[in-house]
């Protein structure tokens, strides 16, 4: 699989749009389950927050020593029997509100779709015809396995979280669902233009 058909990029101009969302993302776990140690919080972001944001599990421990500098949460050490100790992490109420803040530089940041697609499509006449139809098929797989995949996590979601909260669940789900069928039908279109 190309790196082209790996990933389509919905790019905000936000100066420091990775950060904010990691972070974001951190402080509202703690926000809303409460003091973490590293492990149970890169779970809960794997487990809760894969679908729509792309965060690496690797770098989640930088951000951890940028937001306790920040002074957005604490850090303490936590023992558990014979077990190295854990470093357990606390929103601060400085934290707290830099999380409301972040919430609002979210949703006002404009969509600014951008794909790195768009640049080999640019350049079509030094692009080979047949690799182009493999490479858009490999993507057209590419979203239907991960629109399905999405379906059936929405499906198993829906099904375990508060009735209050599943109007915006239901809307982030749809919001990324949306996108990639729409992304699916400009594929197979394509993929018809070229095959005629």
């Amino acid at each position: 699989m190309t790196k082209n058909t790996q990933h389509f990029i919905f790019r905000t101009k936000y100066k420091k749009g990775h950060n904010l969302k990691v972070q974001l993302y951190i402080l509202g776990f703690l926000k809303r389950y409460g003091a973490q140690h590293g492990y149970a919080l890169k779970q809960l972001l794997s487990e809760h927050a894969s679908d729509f944001a792309r965060i690496k599990m690797s770098n989640i421990y930088y951000h951890f020593d940028k937001m306790e500098k920040k002074g957005l949460v604490t850090v303490s050490s936590e023992k558990e029997g014979k077990r190295p100790d854990r470093m357990v992490y606390t929103i601060t109420p400085q934290g707290e509100a830099s999380f409301f803040k972040m919430l609002d530089k979210a949703l006002a940041v404009p969509y600014d779709f951008e794909s790195i697609l768009d640049s080999s499509l640019f350049f079509y006449e030094y692009l080979d015809e047949k690799h182009l139809y493999h490479t858009l098929s490999e993507r057209c797989r590419h979203l239907e396995t991960a629109i399905k995949k999405m379906e059936s996590h929405r499906e198993e979601t829906l099904k375990t979280i508060p009735a209050p909260i599943k109007l915006y669940v239901t809307a982030l789900f749809d919001h990324h669902y949306i996108h990639y069928s729409a992304e699916l039908t400009w594929v197979q279109k394509t993929m018809a233009i070229f095959s005629n």
